[in-house]
């Protein structure tokens, strides 16, 4: 296996965020133009932009590395303010675990020593997210299962999910 990389994509999020902020500001310059709701125009706008402002500031940027050996994962404030790295060996992965709620939001998690770790979640790309899991079933083969794509087959047997867990 060679050295893979997977990302995250914040500025997907980060455009959410200028959405709001331009809605809001529609929104109150269609409804509180009147002289007694200035007041309230204002707060409201100060408000919004403070909070998307914060959020911004804070959003994440997550790197992921593997290699034959396992993977590194990096994650940072887009300003670099705050940073979480780590690394784990394929051989030390206890269990994997796959979440997913209908189709917009899911996760991926990996036991490593006895620690759950999110690894992957809805703001990687659906193909990245797809390799990956692909790259996890290649790399653990200790596992009893593997992750396996709900391709056609009965929606009961995945519960609606994009993957099942299936023995090996």
């Amino acid at each position: 296996m060679s050295q893979q990389i997977f990302r995250t994509n914040p500025v997907k999020r980060i455009l959410i965020y200028l959405c709001v902020i331009v809605a809001v500001f529609v929104f109150t310059s269609i409804f509180l133009t009147a002289e007694r709701f200035k007041v309230f125009y204002w707060a409201i706008n100060i408000l919004t932009f403070a909070i998307c402002l914060l959020l911004i500031i804070f959003e994440t940027d997550t790197t992921i590395i593997c290699d034959e050996i396992g993977c590194d994962v990096k994650k940072k404030t887009l300003w670099g303010s705050f940073s979480e790295n780590y690394g784990f060996k394929w051989s030390e992965v206890s269990e994997t675990e796959y979440f997913a709620d209908a189709e917009s939001s899911r996760e991926f998690y990996v036991e490593i020593n006895g620690v759950k770790r999110k690894i992957l979640t809805t703001e990687f790309s659906l193909n990245d997210f797809d390799y990956f899991i692909e790259t996890v079933n290649q790399a653990t083969p200790h596992l009893p299962y593997i992750w396996q794509k709900n391709d056609g087959l009965v929606a009961s047997t995945f519960e609606g999910r994009r993957y099942g867990k299936i023995s090996r």
